[in-house]
């Protein structure tokens, strides 16, 4: 096999799927990078055997084969490489690397070994444009649990119902959920996918096209542009969410999000140092008063707010509310907090957005 590639275009290819490569495996196939030719293409495939990425790079082709380099050395000596065009010839498990006046021999590995990534092209194709996926992505993904211990958890669960899109996503502290309108009826669809595959989606979400989705019974398949990410589904049940989100509500605010943000960030320079994380609310009077005390000192923040109902002090690990202000659309500027007792969750929603709704359960003090 031969060709010659821009270097540029070569790396940034290999930079999209290297996120595939596994990071712990006795498989040396999985550490690698398949390199196809066809139609003055390259296609790049990494998996780790959950995700399996394959994106395509403009080359000149001399003569078409494949090969499979070893995935880390080979991206890394590319980044290294002086711009402009280099050309590679691989033959006999070596590849040959010319550019300017210099070459460089790198050993490759038997593209034999090298697993067959899973398609589903003839499931039925869901539609949905990336501004809106990358905004449901990046309002819930950072909610899904990260210990391994409840597999489903780990996941985000994609709910489709006719032209309603959910994903939801919580570690048993707090959950995410985020709604969208498709442009068609899907019918009804249930499936958890890994929240890092997402986390790899929503990379390549930078553009205002369509994401072209394709499910069957063990798999999902995202087209975005040039790359395709294929994972595997998380077998189980999901929690029925509907059921632990509070409908009605004894006490409301509506809070400055900046306001907000900026009292947290302060009050997390001491409640974080001694791994406190607790800050109390106290809320009265159209003032929602925080505070926290650790053998460092203690602070005192207030806020002017809008109040509906009850008085109330609750107390909560300051990350879960500092997390959902970090991920909201940047054009949100007011939120509802909705309460019943100290002891239940409460409830966050945008003002004027009601298609994402994020909720955390309390500390509760003795």
């Amino acid at each position: 096999m031969k060709f010659t590639c821009e270097k540029e275009k070569l790396y940034n290819g290999l930079a999209i799927v290297t996120k595939a490569i596994a990071a712990r495996t006795t498989h040396k196939s999985l550490e690698g990078i398949l390199i196809e030719t066809y139609d003055n293409m390259l296609k790049l495939t990494c998996t780790d055997m959950t995700i399996g990425i394959e994106t395509k790079v403009p080359a000149k082709i001399a003569q078409e084969g494949k090969a499979l380099v070893q995935g880390r050395i080979f991206s890394e000596f590319v980044r290294k490489l002086p711009e402009g065009e280099i050309k590679f010839t691989f033959e006999d498990f070596n590849v040959h690397i010319d550019y300017g006046y210099s070459s460089t021999n790198l050993q490759t590995l038997d593209y034999a070994e090298f697993p067959i990534i899973p398609t589903v092209e003839q499931a039925e194709e869901i539609l949905i444009k990336e501004d809106k996926l990358r905004s449901m992505i990046s309002t819930t993904v950072f909610s899904a649990a990260v210990e391994e211990s409840r597999p489903v958890l780990t996941g985000a669960l994609l709910d489709i119902k006719g032209e309603e899109v959910k994903i939801v996503c919580l570690d048993g502290y707090r959950l995410a959920l985020a709604n969208e309108k498709l442009g068609a009826d899907y019918g009804d669809v249930s499936i958890i996918i890994p929240a890092k595959t997402l986390v790899e989606v929503q990379k390549l979400l930078i553009s205002s096209g369509t994401v072209k989705i394709y499910i069957n019974e063990s798999h999902v398949q995202f087209i975005i542009n040039d790359t395709k990410i294929i994972s595997r589904l998380i077998e189980g049940e999901f929690i029925r969410y509907e059921n632990i989100i509070p409908k009605e509500w004894d006490t409301q605010i509506k809070v400055d999000v900046d306001e907000l943000s900026m009292s947290l960030d302060r009050i997390s320079t001491i409640a974080n140092e001694e791994g406190n994380n607790t800050v109390k609310m106290s809320i009265y009077e159209d003032k929602l008063s925080m505070s926290t005390e650790t053998s460092l000192g203690n602070i005192h923040e207030e806020l002017d707010i809008n109040i509906n109902g009850k008085n109330l002090d609750i107390t909560f690990n300051i990350r879960y509310i500092s997390d959902v202000l970090k991920h909201l659309d940047s054009d949100v500027e007011l939120l509802y907090f909705s309460f019943t007792q100290s002891s239940n969750p409460c409830v966050i929603t945008p003002v004027e957005n009601k298609d994402f709704i994020y909720l955390v359960l309390p500390i509760r003090m003795y």
